[in-house]
């Protein structure tokens, strides 16, 4: 089809949460030595990434249209320079999609590398790898390559039956080498992050919206606890304390953390 025959994407207002700037970008650095500009646009860099893994797409000026209808944006946030000469660049991904996701979803990404380019190549590549998969089955009458669970809450306190679906993507499981090769981090499954904190997703769970849900849980070598959660792109805090009472729960093992995002989304009854 001609592409002028195609209806025209109207783009919904970007999530009032999302601190994204835009998507081109021109900076200034400087040091000792020199002074230079870096610019860079992060949707042909997003672009460049969808391309190397194969995904089909169209481009808009600010969006792009995945071949599910997923509408991509992805936007700059912000980006710092470190004392060894790489920079950390922040960015977001909103996500929408006309019947599943009207009101949109956003994540952050934040990625270290020598030059801007490549640090939001980087953060690109994990949002594309971890959080993409889980959208796209998100969209699909049954998951095709994430793991899934159905909640009834036919006998919930919800007011209307509904059967939600649980889409649990790649989870990233970090431990030290030592744990590893001694055999020691194989305890970690696709649902653990999420069903030892379900009473925190409750309300996502019995709701009736699309929920993108962000787990991160840590422990340094020094037995410190973070943990980070946010619900379509906002920090939720009952989410957050359950990941750090789950660490308490992992055996000693030094440093690790594991990562995921969860999509949340209504099923059908039949």
């Amino acid at each position: 089809m001609f592409d002028w025959l195609k209806p025209k994407v109207v783009l919904p207002p970007l999530s009032p949460a999302n601190p994204g700037a835009g998507t081109w970008f021109r900076v200034g650095f400087c040091d000792a030595q020199r002074s230079w500009e870096e610019e860079a646009d992060s949707l042909d860099i997003l672009v460049a990434v969808l391309k190397a893994r194969g995904i089909k797409f169209r481009k808009g000026k600010t969006h792009l249209e995945l071949d599910s209808g997923l509408i991509v944006r992805p936007q700059f946030v912000r980006l710092q320079p470190r004392d060894d000469g790489h920079v950390l660049t922040i960015t977001t991904v909103e996500i929408n999609h006309p019947q599943w996701v009207p009101d949109g979803a956003f994540e952050y990404q934040h990625s270290i590398a020598p030059t801007m380019s490549e640090a939001m190549h980087k953060g690109f590549v994990g949002w594309v790898d971890v959080d993409l998969p889980v959208l796209e089955d998100a969209l699909r009458d049954e998951p095709q390559s994430c793991t899934g669970m159905v909640a009834d809450t036919a006998n919930s306190a919800a007011s209307v039956p509904r059967r939600r679906q649980i889409i649990f993507g790649p989870p990233v499981h970090c431990v030290t080498r030592e744990a590893r090769e001694a055999g020691q981090a194989h305890d970690f499954c696709p649902c653990c992050l999420f069903t030892n904190c379900f009473e925190a997703f409750r309300e996502q769970v019995y709701g009736d919206r699309f929920y993108g849900i962000r787990l991160f849980a840590s422990r340094d070598a020094d037995g410190v606890i973070q943990a980070d959660c946010r619900v379509n792109g906002v920090d939720w805090n009952p989410g957050a304390d359950a990941l750090r009472r789950y660490v308490t729960t992992w055996p000693e093992r030094g440093f690790e953390y594991r990562k995921q995002y969860v999509a949340i989304r209504d099923r059908s009854l039949d």
